[in-house]
C-alpha cells in the first residue's frame, strides 16, 4: 500500500505539503493585526480580526490550539513579570513563555480578563479561517493550524535557539519529534548558502 505503486503517487501527490511562514509573511500577518486590515474584509471581518490574533499568538509562543484557547478564559494563563505561565492541555506540563514586545502588542495584559480577544472558534472553523486570512492578505499559502507551530519553532531555529529548549516550549517528549518540525527545505539551504 505504501509502495511507488501509481495510487500511491497520485494520493501523495493531492495531499498538501507542510508550509511554514517566512519572516516577511509573519511581518504581513503583524501589520495587519495592528491596522485592523481584516475589519475592511466583506463578509467577515470580525471574525477574522480575532482569528488573526489567535494565528499571531500561535507564532509567537508555538503553543498548541488547546493551549491558545486557555488564553480566551479569564485568570488561566498567570502573567508573571515578562512570561505568560500555564500548563500545557495535552502534556500535563508547566511552562512559561516569554512575552515579546510583538506577543504584548497582540495580546490584552489586564487583570481578570482573558488575554485574547473574541471566542475561540470551533476546531471545524480553525483552518478554514487561517486560509481566508492568508488568502485576504494575499499570503499564498495552504496551511494547516498545525503549520503556525512548525512556524514558531523555524523562527527560533533561524535565530540559533538550541533545539532542546525548542522541544521544550513545544511541549514534545523527543527532540526527535522536534527536529521533524524544523526540517529545512533545499530551496532554504539554497537561499542560506547565497
Amino acid at each position: 500500500f505504501f509502495g511507488d505503486s501509481a495510487t500511491t503517487k497520485k494520493f501523495r501527490a493531492i495531499l498538501p505539503t507542510t508550509e511554514k511562514l517566512t519572516a516577511l509573511e509573519i511581518d504581513i500577518l503583524h501589520t495587519a493585526y495592528l491596522k485592523q486590515s481584516l475589519l475592511a474584509h466583506p463578509i467577515n471581518g470580525k471574525s477574522l480580526h480575532i482569528c488573526l490574533q489567535a494565528i499571531l499568538a500561535t507564532i509567537y509562543t508555538g503553543l498548541r490550539i488547546s493551549d491558545i484557547h486557555q488564553m480566551y478564559q479569564p485568570n488561566k494563563v498567570k502573567i508573571e513579570g515578562t512570561h505568560l505561565s500555564l500548563i500545557m492541555v495535552k502534556v500535563k506540563r508547566p511552562i512559561e513563555i516569554k512575552i515579546t514586545k510583538r506577543l504584548a502588542e497582540i495580546i490584552r495584559i489586564e487583570p481578570n480578563l482573558p488575554l485574547l480577544e473574541g471566542r475561540m472558534f470551533h476546531k471545524q472553523s480553525l483552518n478554514n479561517n487561517l486560509r481566508k486570512v492568508l488568502k485576504f492578505l494575499k499570503i499564498d499559502k495552504y496551511m494547516t493550524w498545525h503549520d503556525l507551530r512548525r512556524t514558531f519553532a523555524t523562527q527560533l531555529q533561524a535565530n540559533k535557539v538550541d533545539i532542546k529548549r525548542i522541544s521544550e516550549l513545544l511541549g514534545h517528549t523527543s527532540v526527535k519529534m522536534t527536529e521533524r518540525y524544523i526540517q529545512v527545505r533545499s530551496e532554504d539551504l539554497d537561499k542560506a548558502m547565497d
